[in-house]
């Protein structure tokens, strides 16, 4: 059932978007966008046209009993694909190929950096920490490009 819904959210965003997934990541979204502040947590996903952000209420007892009942603000992002100068690792990298020897080490033992930054053509520069490999969101950014 749950796999089923997971499936059914995304057909539903394909035509609310009217694009096709290219790939998700769960993601704190950190800063960058307009004047939204972060860390908010949610799902960054590319489809053919753009990159999306959006967070879901993430409600739970526990949470609310220390922390105190927080209203929910949802947030959605959009970065229209022709908004978009470059995608890149907080480290400047675009792709696997431009890693060295020591850098592929780093990645192997998991000492690399999850931040994945969209640099748009106005100058602004939107920092996510990713779940997914940042290199593998570059590397499906620049083949949807191409």
């Amino acid at each position: 059932k749950q796999k089923e819904d997971i499936q059914e959210f995304w057909i539903q965003k394909e035509k609310e978007k009217n694009s096709k997934l290219v790939v998700i990541t769960a993601c704190e979204y950190l800063r960058g966008y307009d004047n939204v502040n972060g860390p908010i947590y949610g799902l960054l996903y590319l489809m053919e046209n753009g990159f999306y952000f959006e967070n879901f209420d993430d409600h739970n007892f526990m949470k609310d009993l220390f922390l105190g009942k927080k209203k929910f603000e949802k947030l959605n992002l959009n970065i229209i694909l022709n908004e978009i100068d470059e995608v890149k690792t907080a480290n400047g990298y675009k792709s696997k190929n431009e890693l060295n020897f020591i850098n592929k080490i780093m990645i192997f033992f998991g000492f690399n950096s999850n931040i994945l930054i969209i640099k748009m053509k106005n100058g602004q520069e939107c920092y996510f920490k990713c779940i997914e490999s940042p290199l593998n969101i570059c590397k499906k950014f620049y083949q949807l490009i191409e």
